[in-house]
């Protein structure tokens, strides 16, 4: 197929047209009967203008040609005006259409009038890690990591802007983590909701605004799952399972939290590791909950309280820990 010009090659190889136009339902509107040269940019039947700071009368604007008529004493200076415009616009749009499969009108708009929000989500989403990391949230942290990994590997290692997340995206990379990777309907949702609490903690820092946020339009999908919980007699087995009790070997101390665990009202394993005698009344445990920061207390069972007893020392220090797994240090 042969294209007339080149720049026509250009439009029609970005699947969008790009036209100089004159807003003429503008003239009722300015004193001086003169209306407005816009860019119009279409893309897949959405329509965006942008002013280009050029107001003309109408027996002055060429429409068929898209250029101001030789009669207006500066059409020179504005012809090689207008023409640089629409040459960047198309320039902009073929870079941004290499890098991406989908470019959305407002992002090209906002490319070419240099009004896109550059911030970086990537640069942002490490940020968070390192705010975890300071905060002690180790395993927040390392969840965290590993949703961050599989973005970067899909988007290959660019850079992504928060104005880059948008429906088309969100759809997209679902679709790339249930038929690429595998993932299950909640490990998407467990992925996708952290995506959404940065948006919205970018929102809260005005770095983004409130009508960038794709997930307004974009809903995240969940499942229900069957729980599955051990029997009174598979419980019993692990209780009583003979383990060796050495130095070198802690999988008896693991056991016995585990159990611990269960009869203590279901309590996090990062919530046991760091009781410490202090915590122990006798009967009651009182914590508080890492990870909502709410003082609790349990009234530990006799199962429990065994287990308990068998750590407790003639003078146990209260700031020592009553399971031997952490450093006291």
């Amino acid at each position: 197929m042969a294209f007339p010009c080149q720049d026509c090659y250009l439009i029609l190889f970005m699947a969008y047209s790009i036209k100089l136009v004159m807003k003429k339902q503008k003239l009722q509107h300015d004193v001086r009967g003169e209306a407005p040269v816009h860019l119009r940019i279409i893309k897949q039947r959405r329509t965006r203008y942008i002013s280009l700071g050029i107001k003309l009368k109408p027996e002055y604007w060429d429409e068929e040609q898209q250029k101001v008529k030789r009669t207006h004493p500066n059409s020179i200076r504005l012809n090689n005006f207008l023409a640089k415009k629409i040459a960047e616009a198309m320039d902009v749009g073929l870079a941004m259409e290499s890098e991406s499969k989908y470019v959305h009108p407002d992002q090209l708009k906002e490319t070419i009038t240099g009004t896109r929000n550059t911030v970086s989500f990537i640069e942002y989403f490490d940020q968070y890690l390192e705010t975890l990391e300071k905060s002690g949230k180790q395993g927040t942290k390392d969840k965290a990591s590993a949703v961050l990994s599989k973005l970067k590997k899909y988007i290959k290692g660019k850079n992504l802007l928060f104005d880059d997340i948008t429906v088309t995206f969100l759809k997209r990379y679902e679709e790339y983590l249930r038929d690429k990777l595998g993932n299950s309907i909640n490990t998407i949702h467990s992925n996708l909701k952290l995506f959404r609490k940065l948006i919205r903690d970018g929102i809260d820092e005005d770095l983004v605004p409130p009508e960038k946020n794709a997930f307004n339009k974009f809903k995240l999908k969940t499942e229900k799952t069957e729980k599955s919980f051990l029997t009174e007699d598979e419980l019993k087995r692990v209780e009583e399972l003979d383990l060796p009790i050495d130095c070198k070997s802690k999988i008896f101390h693991y056991r016995n939290m585990y159990v611990f665990c269960c009869y203590a009202a279901g309590l996090r394993i990062s919530d046991v590791l760091q009781l410490k005698w202090e915590n122990f009344d006798g009967q009651k445990i009182y914590i508080t909950i890492q990870k909502t920061k709410q003082q609790h207390s349990v009234k530990l069972p006799n199962k429990a309280l065994d287990i308990v007893d068998y750590y407790r020392l003639e003078k146990s220090n209260p700031k020592a820990f009553i399971f031997p797994i952490l450093n006291p240090n």
